[in-house]
């Protein structure tokens, strides 16, 4: 192609065999063609082609690399974005490694990030990049919450975060049967505590935690809890013989459940004496009761999910006898009657002496006894005296 080149002269002609990935170089110096008409010092340079296939799969904190091998490569270079990038100055190269391996495991990577790979073979000079290929780091799931119910009206939600991502935020998510989600509200990548307000009191509630970055979601367990309910407030009303009226004020918020009502003597939780679904029902008059007996009241109320006691006691009215008269008054004493209006007990008779202190003459008469004479008073003495009606839990005199 070339006459004898000038003295000094250098020429360089090359040309690439895609197949073996060598370069051949043809260089004009002082020797000249041979006698097959072909430059004597003709010399083979050997490159490699870039990688083909790669391939990136995501892990905890890493990412693994695989691509085929690049023919005459005596070593590759990997290259890493967090964006896309369009050349190799988009890429921070992050290894480089012998050709004896196709693969590179990339770690202490942040969770639930993308990142993006080139990679390139080098012989006497690098190859042009790997196509691009890119995975998303796992992203831990949060704890599953832990609920803090002692609140009215709110659920405190509080849990552990499994990442290292500074990226995103905590959605907080809540349920009322555990299938359909409401969002209740977020919190930042490194807040891990939420309250939720303005809750139905003795209502059951779900929680889970989506934890969320640019590129991955994952969700906690789900946990439940079920607000306070308060207790009612009860009142009595006893002023009626044998019988009370018990009356009581809801004070939750809850407009599902019912009431129930419950009596007892001796302050357990006793004999269900009524149940109403009604809850603008506030009031019970419980008739046909002893005079003079203490009663234990228990008022529940009760949702689907939650039961508040509050137990108050009241005494119904024991009447006082009347009509108390006496008569044949002797030196120590005399015949005394009366009527008696009491159901329960029994009767004592009290005698006091020149405004002293009431003392009992007689004690424990039948509530049937309705006369007693005194025979046991000082001569000459007055003497006040009273017929009272008794029971273990009161007692009542004659006026």
């Amino acid at each position: 192609m070339f006459d004898e080149p000038a003295a000094e002269l250098r020429f360089t002609h090359d040309s690439y065999d895609a197949v073996s990935g060598i370069v051949f170089a043809a260089y004009a110096g002082a020797t000249g063609r041979n006698t097959e008409g072909v430059y004597d010092n003709v010399q083979s340079v050997l490159t490699a082609a870039a990688p083909t296939n790669l391939t990136v799969s995501g892990g905890y904190r890493e990412t693994t690399l695989s691509w085929d091998a690049s023919a005459n490569a005596t070593g590759y270079r990997i290259y890493r974005s967090e964006s896309s990038g369009s050349t190799l100055s988009d890429y921070t190269q992050i290894a480089d490694i012998s050709a004896s391996t196709t693969s590179y495991t990339d770690t202490g990577l942040e969770d639930g990030e993308r990142y993006y790979y080139r990679v390139t073979a080098y012989a006497n000079s690098e190859s042009d990049p790997s196509g691009e290929a890119d995975a998303i780091t796992d992203l831990p799931g949060p704890s599953t919450p832990t609920l803090d119910t002692s609140t009215d009206d709110e659920i405190a939600v509080s849990w552990t975060r499994s990442d290292n991502s500074g990226d995103g935020d905590h959605l907080i998510q809540r349920s009322q049967d555990n299938a359909t989600w409401t969002n209740a509200g977020t919190t930042s990548a490194t807040t891990t505590a939420y309250t939720d307000t303005g809750l139905e009191d003795g209502e059951q509630y779900y929680y889970r935690v989506r934890r969320r970055t640019a590129h991955a979601t994952t969700t906690s367990g789900a946990a439940t809890g079920t607000t306070v309910l308060p207790a009612p407030s009860i009142s009595f009303d006893t002023s009626t013989q044998r019988e009370i009226t018990v009356s009581w004020t809801q004070t939750d918020d809850n407009p599902a459940g019912d009431w129930e009502l419950y009596r007892s003597t001796d302050g357990s939780l006793g004999t269900l004496v009524g149940s109403w679904s009604d809850l603008s029902t506030t009031t019970y008059t419980d008739t046909g009761l002893p005079d003079g007996e203490r009663y234990h009241y228990t008022v529940r109320r009760a949702t689907n999910h939650a039961t508040a006691d509050t137990q108050e006691a009241a005494v119904t009215v024991l009447p006082a006898p009347t009509n108390h008269q006496y008569s044949t008054v002797t030196a120590v004493g005399a015949d005394h009657s009366w009527t008696n209006n009491h159901n329960n007990g029994t009767v004592k008779i009290q005698a006091r002496h020149d405004d002293s202190g009431w003392q009992d003459v007689v004690s424990g008469l039948d509530r049937s006894t309705e006369t007693y004479t005194i025979a046991s008073l000082l001569h000459g003495e007055q003497y006040d005296v009273r017929v009272v009606a008794v029971t273990e839990h009161a007692q009542t005199e004659d006026q």
